[in-house]
């Protein structure tokens, strides 16, 4: 009886376990995807800063 709640135990750590794995996958491609296109906006941002001081409007 003990060994069978065990077992079961297990199983459902295992079955943890994987979800886990399942839920960090998908959010670490959505974190790098947000990285890129931050890095991506700040950089823009940055040239268009550059082009307005060069014309004096800021």
């Amino acid at each position: 009886m003990i060994e069978k709640k065990n077992r079961m135990q297990d199983q459902m750590l295992d079955k943890k376990d994987e979800t886990t794995g399942e839920i960090r996958g998908p959010r670490t491609d959505l974190q790098y995807h947000i990285e890129m296109r931050f890095q991506r906006i700040e950089t823009e941002l940055a040239e268009v800063k550059n082009v307005l001081r060069e014309k004096g409007i800021i």
